[in-house]
């Protein structure tokens, strides 16, 4: 062997530096969209909770059951238009395939919805020992996510996933949760975390299952003293509890901006999603502080769309340059 050969075969053996890409590569926008539309769409929602119990039952399920075939029919032509499910799996599909999975995921949630509102109406939907009813909307919602999961399998879809098994799993303790029976919880919750774990890294790699887990717990922790309202006299709030809320606020905006430059420098999805929920959870805080939460909720959705759609106006402008700096380095005429 050569010592070309043997160099060459040293390089193919070095390990592969992380990706370097610029601010407005990667997915990046579209988190940004996502969560902005989420942000609208909770604004929205928590103005319809305010006067939902005045509206009668077919207003209510009206307004669920088209929604969710609004969701799974846009669904329903991404997938035709990308060649289904084969088809949506391609790499060239990457961003089809995320909306599809945000599209179920929300169908899934709303199908749960339903179920619920229909079972509340026929009195079926209380959370008595043993009224296995209140398995019905998780498990609907649960298949639903496992069915997204399947035709879009990606982030999206394991966090549905997650999500309505976790409501699955609080709905089938409840229906145990009779005197005597507590000793049942603990194993109950463990079971299903335990079946999670394991489910997760084939799923996910393990590293963004670990950064995923990290980024939860950090959220968890300054989420609930930064969305706190430094001012409520009913609350007793004290001058040590402010300064608390306000250092989580701080901090929240420090780990938006660590994550987002992580993630820009090639860091996996976990710090994106981490730094743009932190980002949202701030300004929903200091604008709800002064706005109110519905409109919070709406102006920060709004930013996040609008930035969502500078950034890939940006992309594509960027993208416009390079291909008409390429044709004229080539010779060709522009």
């Amino acid at each position: 062997m050569d010592a070309t050969s043997v160099q060459q075969q040293s390089q193919s053996q070095a390990p592969t530096p992380p990706t370097k890409r610029s601010w407005m590569q990667g997915p990046l926008p579209e988190i940004f969209g996502y969560v902005g539309a989420a942000l609208v769409a909770s604004a929205g929602l928590n103005f319809i909770a305010q006067s939902w119990e005045q509206w009668s039952f077919v207003v209510r399920v009206s307004l669920i059951s088209v929604a969710a075939v609004l969701l799974y029919a846009a669904a329903l032509a991404i997938l035709g238009l990308a060649g289904w499910r084969s088809g949506l799996n391609e790499p060239d599909h990457a961003n089809r395939r995320r909306l599809v999975a945000v599209l179920l995921a929300f169908a899934a949630v709303l199908v749960g919805a339903l179920a619920a509102v229909v079972l509340d109406e026929q009195g079926l939907l209380d959370y008595d020992v043993g009224n296995a009813w209140i398995l019905v909307p998780a498990a609907l919602a649960f298949t639903g996510a496992a069915l997204g999961a399947w035709l879009a399998p990606g982030v999206v879809a394991t966090l549905a996933v997650a999500g309505t098994s976790a409501w699955f799993g609080i709905s089938f303790i409840v229906t145990i949760a009779g005197e005597g029976s507590e000793w049942w919880y603990p194993l109950v919750a463990t079971a299903f975390g335990a079946l999670w774990l394991a489910a997760a890294p084939r799923i996910l790699q393990a590293p963004q299952l670990s950064e995923a887990l990290g980024m939860a717990w950090l959220l968890m922790f300054l989420g609930p003293p930064a969305l706190a309202d430094p001012n409520d006299q009913l609350a007793g709030v004290t001058d040590s509890q402010a300064a608390s809320i306000w250092v989580s606020r701080g901090l929240l905006i420090l780990l938006a901006v660590v994550a987002l430059t992580l993630f820009a420098r090639g860091a996996t999805w976990p710090w994106a999603v981490g730094g743009v929920i932190a980002a949202t959870m701030a300004a929903t805080a200091i604008a709800g502080q002064t706005l109110g939460w519905v409109a919070a909720l709406l102006v920060a959705g709004v930013v996040l769309l609008a930035l969502s759609g500078l950034l890939l106006a940006v992309r594509r402008r960027s993208e416009t340059k390079e291909g008409e700096s390429h044709t004229v380095g080539s010779g060709n005429p522009a």
